[in-house]
């Protein structure tokens, strides 16, 4: 998960945001709605079904950094890439209080490097270009989600105590927690991560 505070400090890097030279989505409007898939004879433009939206994140490391510093920054860059890549990501704005779930998409860039510093550039897309705020997707006590859209939706789930064996149905099949969460205690069951903890 990426976090970018309200101050521009973007998790797990713990590298400052350049506001300035990144590209941040504010509007929900769509960038494009098709991928390009290299052939034999040139670059093939296909629809996607999708509403893509780039976001390009330009990080810099605080001055006065060490060449151990630089080489951790690599290191973490590209093992987020290498996950990226092939797994959806949480990217999440506190300023906005919007989630997006992105890939890392093209290869990455070379990082810009300096004798005291270091900029990296991430270029990532979402195929939902409007991301979901805080709470927005929320029910209490019974409630209904239905996926209309054509890519998976995993959910996670908090069950606040106190309530006794808490479940919930997926496409007609029942997940019940033979227990009691007690006043004050938290259930969750995260569907991406395929996790359940109190």
């Amino acid at each position: 998960r990426i976090i970018i505070s309200k101050s521009n400090v973007v998790y797990p890097f713990e590298m400052l945001l350049n506001t300035a030279a990144s590209d941040i989505p504010f509007s929900s409007e769509v960038d494009e709605t098709s991928v390009s898939i290299p052939g034999v004879d040139g670059e093939k433009q296909v629809d996607n079904r999708y509403a893509a939206k780039m976001h390009t994140l330009v990080l810099r490391s605080h001055p006065d950094i060490t060449l151990d510093e630089k080489m951790a920054l690599h290191n973490k860059i590209n093992r987020f890439w290498v996950q990226a890549k092939d797994n959806e990501q949480e990217l999440y704005y506190a300023k906005l209080k919007r989630t997006y779930y992105v890939r890392a998409v093209g290869m990455p860039e070379k990082p810009n490097e300096y004798a005291t510093w270091i900029e990296f550039t991430i270029p990532l897309k979402s195929h939902d270009p409007y991301g979901y705020q805080d709470g927005e997707f929320s029910h209490r006590s019974i409630g209904a989600f239905t996926n209309r859209g054509l890519s998976e939706t995993p959910a996670r789930i908090e069950f606040i105590g106190p309530c006794i064996n808490p479940s919930i149905t997926v496409n007609g099949v029942a997940y019940q927690f033979s227990s009691t969460v007690p006043n004050g205690h938290v259930l969750i069951a995260d569907s991406r991560n395929d996790t359940v903890f109190l």
